[in-house]
């Protein structure tokens, strides 16, 4: 039987790692007659950038009949399976109607089924790594305390699974990003039905690293005075300096726990849908017993002369770019 294979994240389970990953094993995945159809972002992915994958040209067809008419005639003809990954499919498919469109394109193209590798991750794991990418990548100058409040993936998460979950011919496995971080390609090869090292690893063992304290404070202060700035500072320190460990703050137990004590519900739902093995985990962990203090003018921001000479050379690109535009 024919399948359509969709990698939707969701964000920070190690997307862009699988990414490249999908890119460099372009020819093992033609070899299981799995068609990893060309994008732009594909090349880049494959040289180690950052992108989000070749399901953009899936989305496109979702929003538009037409492109949606075009997509299923060239699968059909293309024969074989096909795979899809971005992100943003997450959020595509949780929308009214979504599954239901994704499904109508599989059927003209031919599939017999539409299988979804969906990659959850613990809250308390979650939050400071996407507190690090609103930071680096929107703009974002708040502190972690505020950002929990706001944190709700487990209910988009649950709202994902009972939309998609209508659809007769979908199936999903949830893998939980926590507990797999180590092993992502041998869980997604055994998703596509492929030996565990039929996939190929980056050989940059990090793609879009998190920051150290100090870096993001340096982030959130071009932020404040630019917008969103991470051209500048967050991605020239990922490419240039890979091998720094990065840094990561938690809420204080009170936010904490009322953050958990929110999502409790649809926590329990995915946990229902979920392998024993991957589920949420339910504890709040060791935390800070009161919020840390917001970061003040005269603080010492600590860099070293390599993340200096990374954040001098993306703010004069950036100043290049702009000048120019």
């Amino acid at each position: 039987m024919r399948t359509l294979f969709l990698h939707v994240g969701h964000a920070k389970t190690g997307s862009s790692f699988l990414q490249s990953s999908f890119a460099l094993s372009r020819p093992a995945l033609r070899q299981a007659d799995i068609a990893y159809l060309s994008h732009g972002a594909v090349e880049k992915a494959a040289k180690g950038a950052m992108t989000n994958g070749n399901g953009g040209t899936l989305i496109g067809a979702l929003n538009n009949p037409v492109r949606g008419w075009l997509m299923a005639t060239r699968l059909r003809l293309k024969g074989g399976n096909a795979l899809f990954r971005s992100e943003f499919l997450f959020h595509r498919l949780s929308r009214r109607g979504g599954a239901a469109q994704v499904s109508h394109i599989a059927r003209g193209a031919g599939f017999g089924r539409i299988s979804i590798l969906l990659f959850i991750r613990d809250p308390f794991d979650h939050l400071p790594s996407l507190y690090q990418q609103r930071v680096k990548r929107s703009g974002y100058t708040g502190d972690i305390e505020t950002l929990a409040e706001d944190y709700d993936y487990p209910r988009q998460v649950a709202r994902f699974l009972r939309r998609i979950g209508r659809e007769p011919t979908v199936e999903i496995t949830i893998a939980n990003y926590s507990r797999r971080r180590r092993r992502l390609t041998d869980v997604t090869s055994v998703w596509l039905g492929l030996p565990n090292d039929a996939l190929t690893k980056p050989e940059m063992p990090r793609i879009n690293r998190s920051l150290t304290s100090d870096e993001l404070e340096a982030q959130r202060l071009f932020n404040a005075k630019f917008g969103s700035s991470g051209r500048m500072v967050s991605d020239v320190l990922s490419r240039r300096l890979p091998e720094i460990e990065a840094e990561y703050d938690l809420p204080s137990a009170p936010a904490g726990s009322a953050m958990l004590a929110r999502l409790r519900k649809p926590m329990r739902f995915v946990n229902r849908q979920a392998p024993v093995g991957e589920r949420y985990t339910m504890e709040v962990p060791a935390l800070p017993p009161e919020p840390a203090a917001a970061p003040k003018p005269d603080d010492v921001i600590a860099l070293t002369r390599a993340q200096w000479e990374a954040v001098v050379e993306g703010v004069a690109k950036e100043v290049t770019r702009r000048s120019r535009s």
